[in-house]
């Protein structure tokens, strides 16, 4: 897309609300596992994924799994990077076996023959029984099926949405269905921090981590979509029809509301020590993960604090 006067200037906007979110949200950045992202890139090659696709899928998925859940082991982050990794070859590649991500979860429940790479991320999804309680596991995967069945209808849609104004529902079922919020809260959980009393005192914070999860990704990834690309299909389009407001204005709501959910959140798990300690690295990584990784191309824009080191924390 070419940028002209408008494009300037919503870029110069769009800086601007992301340098006063930051001021406000702490993120936390990590270093990645070469031995995790060098077991991730080999599995991707293995399904003969183009090497240069395969290793920014591997890249993209050691350092999800490092940022978000830096107190996980090091054997849920390997899982972890990998769900990460085949998420992406899915969203980016899937239209190449579209046929078998139609047939996915009813293949899955048949032990049906599947393509190779949906092959192992079925298994893939067993292995995290391994290391969560059954709610948990459970969740992740009714998530996964969810999004995968949402990637068909994403390949097949022209984003023709033109009843926004009378189904005011339609953006965030649309958003909820085409990310993946649900599996990447749950991973927060792992098995051994579960009791009764906290696996209580976690679901009630659920809702507020999944709309943090996704409007932190709305917000963070929209320079990337639509201000570097042309995408307008997405939520922040959907909201400002929806809304009859200005794209600008959406990105704002998204950054208070941002700060609101990781308050209720925060409060939420304040009593369990422990269970504080892995939610809030998780919503301090999520942020980091975002302003390191050069595929959302922050570091193009002029936003201060990134530019003075501040935040980081």
């Amino acid at each position: 897309m070419s940028e002209g006067p408008i494009s300037n200037t919503l870029k110069q906007d769009y800086s601007n609300i992301v340098n006063h979110f930051l001021s406000k949200q702490p993120f936390t950045l990590f270093s990645t596992d070469t031995a995790i992202e060098d077991t991730v890139l080999s599995r991707c090659l293995s399904h003969n994924i183009p090497e240069k696709n395969a290793q920014m899928l591997a890249s993209h998925g050691t350092a999800a799994a490092k940022q978000f859940y830096p107190l996980h082991s090091a054997e849920i982050q390997k899982l972890i990077a990998l769900y990460t990794a085949y998420f992406g070859a899915i969203d980016d590649l899937g239209e190449d076996f579209i046929e078998g991500l139609r047939k996915f979860g009813h293949d899955m429940l048949r032990n049906a023959v599947q393509t190779e790479i949906l092959h192992d991320y079925a298994d893939l999804l067993g292995e995290f029984g391994h290391f969560y309680c059954d709610f948990c596991s459970n969740k992740i995967v009714t998530g996964t099926i969810s999004f995968i069945d949402a990637c068909v209808m994403e390949f097949e849609s022209a984003h023709n949405f033109q009843k926004l104004r009378t189904a005011p529902g339609f953006p965030d079922y649309f958003r909820a269905m085409t990310e993946v919020g649900e599996p990447y809260t749950y991973f927060i959980l792992r098995e051994d921090l579960v009791s009764k009393g906290n696996l209580e005192l976690f679901i009630q914070a659920v809702p507020d981590i999944i709309f943090f999860t996704y409007s932190v990704n709305d917000l963070l990834s929209f320079y990337k979509e639509s201000i570097v690309g042309d995408e307008r299909g997405n939520f922040v389009h959907l909201r400002a029809v929806k809304d009859g407001v200005t794209v600008k204005d959406v990105l704002c709501s998204l950054s208070v509301e941002i700060q609101r959910y990781a308050q209720n959140i925060r409060s939420t798990v304040a009593d369990d020590e422990k269970l504080f300690s892995v939610v809030d690295a998780y919503l301090r990584g999520y942020i980091g993960f975002h302003v390191s990784k050069y595929r959302y191309r922050l570091s193009e824009l002029d936003i201060p604090i990134l530019d003075a080191g501040k935040g980081g924390t």
